[in-house]
């Protein structure tokens, strides 16, 4: 007798559990794609300057920049030989290489006027290469 109650309580235990478990509802449904971000910075509009390189220096000399722009400076050498395009303060060290224009993008938000050089002993003379950008 203490058996078949035992089975009993089991029993009705069991289906109290799954009749009392929440069920999803049928318009539920689970997603692995990312949820998109609403940036909350707007976007900075773009200065496009074009510079060139060569023997003699860095033309235009200063470069000059609006502040808060997103700068892109198309960067190419007008000699054929390969120069360095460094502006240390802004973090910019780029390789110059004859017949390709390099694309360097920066946030122009830091004003001041800072030393361009070249950061590649291509030549003699190329540690002497030196201008200015200015970001005003």
């Amino acid at each position: 007798m203490f058996i078949v109650l035992l089975a009993v309580i089991i029993g009705f235990a069991t289906i109290l559990v799954f009749i009392g478990l929440p069920q999803p509802a049928p318009e539920t449904f689970i997603t692995t794609e990312p949820l998109p971000v609403e940036s909350t910075e707007e976007a900075l509009a773009e200065t496009e300057i074009t510079v060139r390189v060569s023997r003699e220096g860095y033309s235009p000399n200063p470069i000059v920049i609006p502040h808060g722009t997103q700068a892109v400076l198309r960067v190419r050498s007008t000699d054929g030989l390969v120069h360095g395009f460094s502006v240390p303060a802004l973090g910019i060290a780029e390789r110059i290489e004859p017949g390709v224009v390099t694309e360097v993008r920066f946030d122009a938000t830091r004003r001041g006027t800072f030393i361009v050089r070249s950061h590649i002993a291509s030549h003699p003379g190329s540690g002497q290469m030196q201008g200015s950008l200015t970001v005003s």
